[in-house]
């Protein structure tokens, strides 16, 4: 599975970044892979079998700080 994260990451990253780089647009392709590069490896990460934590007691956590705060400061 992971050989196919790879195949298709590279074909996109090519179909994308070759054009930009062509045109100069240097800053476009800066930008493409701040984005293009974490979710190349979470996606490689998935492939392979790692689980990622997830965010749901963090959020409550927020939330609930949130809602304490406004309920103590009224």
């Amino acid at each position: 599975m992971f050989v196919l994260v790879i195949a298709v990451y590279s074909f996109i990253g090519l179909v994308e970044i070759l054009p930009l780089l062509h045109e100069g647009r240097k800053k476009d392709v800066y930008l493409f892979l701040l984005f293009f590069i974490p979710a190349f490896v979470m996606s490689f990460l998935l492939s392979v079998g790692v689980e990622f934590p997830k965010p749901e007691y963090m959020i409550q956590k927020i939330v609930e700080g949130i809602i304490f705060n406004v309920i103590i400061y009224q």
